[in-house]
This record gives C-alpha cells, structure tokens and sequence, in this order.
C-alpha cells in the first residue's frame, strides 16, 4: 500500500535523479569542440579577416593620407583572458614590432567578471600578427575598420608651414638690413620670435598627423560571457550569499528605524486617548 510517505520519498528519489541527469548533461556539453573543430571554426575567420587586411593595405596604397582604426572584440575563457592581455602587451614590446607603441592597457577584474582593453599604434602589417596573439584559443565576435581621409587636413598644414617659413626668411633678411636701426630690430625679433612659436606649434601638428597616417589605432576589447556557464548563476548567488544577507538584514534594521517614532508616536496617542476615557467615565 502506497502511504503518503512512501509517495514522497519516490517522487524526491525522482527528483534527484532528473537534477542529476541535467548537470551531467551541462558539464558535459561545456567541454567544447575538439581542437580541430576548433581549428575549422578559426580558417573563415583569418581569411576575412586577411580579405579585410588587403583590402585596407590597397586602399591606404592609393591613398597614403588615410590613417585607419580597428576595432576587434574578442571572447576568452574567463581563465585566459590575463594571460592574452600579458601575451599581447609583451608582444606589442618587443623590438622592431611593425612599430608597435602601447597607447594604453588596462585589465579589469573583480569577483564575477575580467575583461581586458588594450590599445596600440600599429603598422598596417603588424594588425593581423597582434590579433593572431590576442585571439588564440578566443573567438574574434566582432570586427570594424574605418578610414579617415587627412588628405585636405595635411595639405592645409603643409601650406601653412611653407608661407610661414617663407615669411620667416624674409623677416631674417629684414634683420640683417636694420642691423643699425635698434626699434625696427626689436620689431623685427619680435615678429620673429611670434612666427617662430607658430611653426613650431604646426610643426608639431603635423607630426601627430604623420604618425597617425604611419601607424593604424588598433583598440583590443577581451571579454568573458559567463552565460556559456550553466552553473554560473548559481555560483554567484552563492558567492553573495552573505552580502544579499547583510543587504536584507539592513533592510529589516532600516525599516524598523523608520517604523519605531511611529510606533511610539502611536503608543502615546492610544495612551492619551485611553487616560481621557477613563476620566469621562
């Protein structure tokens, strides 16, 4: 005879069993492809990404005033993600890299989560070899490269330094000549000394813009997505268990704060109101 009991412990023992079944059925699915899976997956990926690569080299080749920026987002084991960023930091480091210069670096971590952003000057050829490094065992989830036409910027730059170098010259020649005359001297060394200041400061101008016509902006976004994990949630309800604790436990002390003036202006009204019936009986 099947007594209430004997029900529940069946349909428990069920219970357990199906919950069983669902986590070895994740965990056995987070293994992931074997390596030559992998290794399929990546060959579209470096392909588009060398058609991509071409195709910005034969642009820049006909265009040599174009300055380019590349923006990749890549997604790593959360394990992986530091290791990538050091890999890729060292690589852009080391000597006579495409001229590889470290804009900026930043790793970002606390409890439930690590990304990464890395962000270099780079040669055009140097792209494809710097995100091979930063991509291994990671997947590139989204790409963007844009051209910037400096082509008028430049040449506006250009012309000016030359008419001030100019008008430099020839204030040099009026200096020579009024080398007797001390006010028009003055004058004269002043105009210099301004015309001076403004070719320096263009000079320096169009040096940024050299450099960004020379080496690409290359920005690196590394990222985990936890929601791959099957028990990740669960592991993080865990992992606040104690600050959800505190958190409700402030609540509650919080509450009551704001409810004790009301409860003891409350007790002294009852009171009042009972001491005033008592004396009209």
């Amino acid at each position: 005879m099947n007594t209430p009991m004997h029900l529940f412990c069946r349909i428990s023992v069920f219970l357990l069993v199906s919950f069983g079944a669902v986590l070895l059925t994740a965990c056995s699915g987070e293994q992931g492809p074997s390596p030559r899976g992998m290794e399929m997956a990546s060959a579209p990926e470096a392909a588009q990404r060398m058609v991509a690569s071409d195709r910005m080299a034969a642009q820049k080749a006909e265009n040599p005033y174009l300055a380019l920026e590349h923006y990749f987002r890549i997604e790593l084991p959360e394990d992986a993600i530091r290791e990538r960023f050091e890999a890729t930091v060292e690589r852009c480091a080391q000597e006579n890299f495409y001229g590889c210069t470290l804009v900026d670096a930043s790793l970002n971590e606390d409890d439930y989560s690590m990304s990464a952003n890395i962000q270099v000057r780079i040669q055009t050829e140097g792209v494809d070899p710097l995100i091979s490094t930063a991509a291994q065992d990671g997947e590139i989830t989204s790409q963007n490269s844009r051209a910037e036409d400096l082509t008028e910027v430049v040449t506006d730059v250009d012309e000016r330094l030359e008419m001030l170098r100019s008008y430099r010259e020839r204030l040099q020649a009026l200096e020579e000549s009024a080398a007797g005359d001390v006010e028009s001297l003055i004058k004269v060394n002043s105009e210099l000394a301004r015309i001076q200041s403004e070719i320096e400061q263009l000079q320096s101008n169009r040096d940024y813009l050299q450099k960004r016509l020379d080496l690409d902006l290359l920005n690196i976004h590394l990222y985990s997505d936890r929601r791959d994990n099957f028990l990740a949630p669960i592991e993080e309800a865990f992992d606040r268990f104690i600050y959800h604790l505190a958190s409700g436990t402030s609540s509650i002390v919080t509450a009551i704060a704001w409810a004790l003036p009301w409860a003891i202006a409350l007790a002294l009204i009852v009171l009042v109101f009972r001491l005033l019936r008592r004396r009209r009986k």
